[in-house]
């Protein structure tokens, strides 16, 4: 999400950040990939076998190599406009026995060397998901079920086979037709017929499988064609889901749109016409959801961008290959394109670039290699730095205000000259800006985060709009540069894409672009009583210093600024304390196999793991001021290949299944003095225990509430105001939280502090969950 104030053009821009202001996660499939049977997309494209680089599969290795560069997670297939006569049982068993057809999309021959078996295998080689598209031109239904049920059956299976084919791969999208509504479709169909069509067609595949995800063909997002279709599909139907409240016939809706210009600034500015469609098409689910009395309980439908790019059909028709040239311009207008994607997150499940090679691409082959178009490099930087969750921008800019493309842009939606997206993962923000004027540079004001550490810049630009990348020469690329944080780095220049940077300092910076580390989150983890008055003064001297008033207004902000630092200054204590006066050095090295650690906080705990023991460590840790240091020790110790830090909290189950984290997966939970601090100890304790596995174990090392009256009425005295200023409570119960998580093997193993006087007294243990229920 952004919002945006336009400014005169001769003041200074700025971009504020709020990190705290989630907006939603954004969902890896963004980045998704299409594959369609048109030009050499497919064969002397992905598909090569006569080439000295292609493998024993005949895919071109130099193709697969580039794809996995940008980690596409899911490709669309075979179409397209393709797909509305193709059939996928042409594609499967031996290829001397497929037929060839004639191809009525694009007026050729299919030979069907490359089918159904043959994508699926290449899916796997590249590590991608298959997302596959139904014929509904000249498919029928029976065959639609046959290949949504089993898509590797080499031969015509009985509706019995399918329902058996228990071993058969399953596909996890599929699409209900492509561009129906088109006139140069075979079997083109008015809203009203398609919507009956594929309202049928998605009860009867979700009778056979209610786990798949399907996607009705959509047009613009912002038609009558959407409004019918939308309003006509997204609805409750207890007799096509066997009466279930929780699970929809229809999960996304697809829209279509490319944009060009042969004007720069036309070009750059096309794809709002994109953002302002998603939120139109987000409007109609919304009231179809409503007028159809769907429930909150079943997801909320969302959009699937399933082809977008810049193409213009006049200077690369379809039926010539679509082979386009791209520009710098054009790589702006795809930095554009993306930050649209990543400020809706709230609406978009995936968003599928077309298309993969050759074919109107951002790779191109020769016989002797792959070419990286301009297009090539912002999809590369923003797989790589743009994931996790979008966070609110405003940004105050000078406003492109000439005629548009389309025009109805001009006057519905601003056309700021930087285009900007933020995001927040793994407690780092990284911002992206587009610098779409092409004649002016911009000095940027930044504010809402800091800067910790050298800032690495990255930036796609080249010599001007014009500039190309051929076999020849390669005018656009990547430049790499560092700033120290200190005054102002490098303008937001023109024939600028994209810019990273990572940063240390104060609240206000002058740059393009970066990723900076995070300011504070929330706190989950507690320490000791000393310094508290230091820490306090520290935070509040360092808002003054930085203009934070906003920090000194919030209390959370103020008090997880003050926990960071003051835990920060009393860490080597805590250091020393816990390895000569604890339990803890002989309880951290018991984890083993897969090990959540709540809580990391500063990294201590990374040194005592015994790494023989350990396969995968994920820290969750809330407060994501801590995430340089717990980095930084992952560093020192030699655990980059095994350890994952996520800044969420453990209720944030989207955030932990993204990650593999899900029910009954943990071999290890540990947790070093941190229960004290989350705000709900019983929930977040019973989450752990439905996430560790059955014989899997909890180790804890945690303060509690006293067991001697007299030092209970101190920790009630105490507590408003260490719980209000650091987020550590001193009277919670808990040794009895952990007792009601659930059954543990060996409870009464718990061991504690014997001074009655002490004002933290620690419990500690190694708990058993059982290996069967209890």
């Amino acid at each position: 999400m952004a919002t945006f104030a336009r400014i005169a053009d001769d003041e200074t821009p700025s971009i504020s950040v709020d990190a705290r202001a989630i907006v939603a996660d954004v969902d890896d499939n963004i980045y998704g990939g299409f594959t369609e049977h048109i030009g050499r997309c497919i064969y002397g494209g992905i598909y090569d076998p006569g080439n000295a680089l292609a493998d024993e599969n005949g895919f071109r290795k130099d193709v697969i190599e580039a794809l996995q560069e940008l980690r596409i997670p899911v490709v669309r297939y075979p179409g397209g406009n393709f797909v509305a006569t193709y059939h996928w049982l042409d594609g499967v068993g031996p290829k001397a026995d497929r037929p060839k057809r004639p191809e009525l999309a694009w007026d050729g021959m299919e030979s069907n060397q490359f089918g159904t078996d043959e994508f699926l295998k290449w899916c796997e080689v590249v590590g991608t998901e298959p997302y596959f598209c139904l014929n509904f031109g000249t498919g029928t239904l029976d065959e639609g079920n046959m290949v949504a049920k089993s898509p590797t059956m080499s031969a015509p299976p009985t509706p019995r086979q399918v329902l058996a084919a228990s071993d058969a791969r399953q596909v996890k999208y599929w699409a209900l037709g492509n561009e129906v509504w088109g006139p140069w479709q075979v079997e083109q169909m008015t809203k009203e017929d398609y919507a009956k069509k594929a309202y049928q067609w998605a009860k009867a595949i979700k009778l056979l499988d209610p786990s798949v995800k399907l996607i009705l063909c959509g047009e613009t997002g912002y038609s009558s064609w959407d409004f019918h279709v939308i309003k006509e599909c997204i609805k409750l139907d207890l007799h096509g889901l066997g009466g279930s409240t929780t699970v929809g016939l229809i999960d996304m809706h697809s829209i279509h749109i490319y944009t060009a210009s042969s004007d720069h600034a036309k070009n750059a500015t096309a794809p709002r016409a994109a953002e302002r469609a998603i939120e139109i098409t987000a409007g109609l689910i919304d009231l179809a959801r409503a007028e159809n009395h769907v429930p909150p309980t079943i997801p909320r439908q969302k959009i699937c961008f399933d082809e977008w790019n810049v193409w213009d059909p006049v200077r690369a028709p379809g039926e010539q290959g679509a082979e386009e040239r791209y520009t710098l311009s054009d790589a702006l207008a795809v930095g554009v394109w993306l930050n649209v994607f990543v400020r809706q997150a709230k609406h978009v499940g995936m968003a599928n670039i077309a298309q993969s090679v050759n074919v109107i691409s951002p790779l191109m082959t020769t016989s002797k290699g792959v070419v990286k178009q301009t297009t090539w490099w912002p999809l590369l930087l923003f797989s790589k730095y743009m994931r996790g969750r979008t966070v609110a921008v405003n940004v105050r800019s000078g406003e492109y205000q000439g005629d548009t493309e389309p025009a109805w842009i001009r006057g519905t939606m601003d056309t700021p000259w930087l285009d900007v997206s933020a995001v927040l993962d793994n407690g780092v923000v990284n911002l992206a800006v587009v610098n779409v004027h092409e004649q002016r540079d911009f000095v940027t004001e930044l504010a809402g985060v800091e800067a910790s550490g050298k800032v690495e810049v990255y930036a796609v630009t080249g010599p001007g709009v014009d500039a190309v990348n051929t076999e020849e020469k390669q005018e656009v690329g990547i430049s790499e540069s560092t700033w120290d944080g200190q005054g102002n780095p490098s303008p937001a220049k023109r024939h600028t894409a994209f810019e990273t940077t990572r940063t240390p300092g104060d609240q206000s910076h002058m740059l393009s672009g970066a990723c900076f580390s995070l300011p504070p989150s929330c706190s989950s983890t507690c320490a000791d009583l000393v310094f508290f008055t230091p820490a306090v003064y520290a935070s509040a001297r360092d808002a003054l210093r930085g203009g934070k008033y906003g920090t000194l207004g919030s209390p959370a902000a103020f008090k997880e600024s003050a926990f960071y630092l003051w835990f920060k200054t009393i860490n080597h204590h805590f250091i020393e304390i816990e390895s000569t006066r604890t339990p803890v050095p002989q309880l951290v090295p018991q984890a083993s196999g897969l090990v959540l650690e709540l809580g990391p906080g500063m990294g201590n705990q990374l040194r005592r793991f015994d790494k023989a023991k350990v396969t995968r460590v994920v820290g969750v840790e809330s407060n994501a001021h801590f995430a340089p240091d717990i980095l930084l020790q992952v560093k020192e110790q030699g655990l980059e290949d095994v350890y994952e830090l996520l800044t969420c909290s453990v209720d944030d189950s989207n955030a932990l299944e993204r990650h593999g984290i899900v029910a009954g997966s943990l071999d290890t939970v540990l947790s070093i003095q941190v229960l004290c601090s989350v705000p709900h100890p019983e929930a977040t304790l019973k989450e752990l225990y439905r996430l560790l596995k059955p014989g899997g174990k909890l180790i804890f090392w945690e303060h509690h509430r006293s067991s001697d009256w007299v030092t209970v009425v101190m920790q009630y005295l105490w507590n408003p105001i260490w719980s209000q200023f650091i987020g550590c409570h001193m009277t919670r119960d808990i040794p009895a939280a952990i007792a009601t998580a659930g059954e543990w093997e060996n409870l009464d193993s718990i061991d504690g502090d014997k001074r009655t006087w002490a004002l933290m007294p620690r419990a500690w243990g190694v708990l058993i969950k059982p290996s069967a229920p209890a």
